[in-house]
């Protein structure tokens, strides 16, 4: 029998994150997933997104682990901002607009505020608020002075 990767296909394009029933569609067995999380070889990072333990996990990976626990969430706020290349240093914490309940997520904070279809673009693969939405959400959220300098920064760039 071949030896299976160090993850499932799928992770290449979910920027590393995978879930159990990724690794069991790819040809692991129920046994090797929990032997791999007991070991420490994968390590669940948010949800039910688990990625290969070998370092801090980026925003982005935590973002791909939420969208495949909560697939209606759309990334929000500081957040969207980093992922679209503004300039704010909030990255401890992860935001997301949904519209459900659900339980919390260390680190991650859940808007429940509309969010019109038209208010949604895709940035590496995610559903991401557009960057108008984007941009106001950061200027509500920031403190006063790191909201003004985003503003300029934005105002450079139409």
């Amino acid at each position: 029998m071949a030896e299976l990767p160090d993850r499932p296909p799928i992770a290449a394009v979910q920027a590393g994150v995978f879930t159990g029933a990724q690794a069991l569609e790819a040809g692991w067995t129920p046994r090797q997933v929990r032997r791999r999380l007991a070991a420490g070889r994968w390590r669940r990072i948010a949800g039910r997104g688990l990625v290969v333990a070998d370092g801090a996990p980026t925003l982005l990976e935590r973002a791909w682990a939420i969208h495949l626990t909560w697939p209606e969430a759309v990334v929000s706020h500081t957040s969207a901002g980093r992922l679209r290349g503004f300039p704010i240093s909030d990255v401890a914490t992860l935001h997301v607009i949904g519209d459900r309940r659900r339980p919390p997520q260390p680190g991650v904070v859940l808007h429940r505020v509309p969010l019109p279809r038209g208010q949604i673009a895709r940035v590496r693969g995610l559903p991401v608020t557009t960057p108008l939405r984007t941009a106001v959400d950061c200027l509500a959220l920031l403190p006063v002075d790191q909201a003004f300098d985003l503003w300029a920064w934005l105002s450079t760039r139409n």
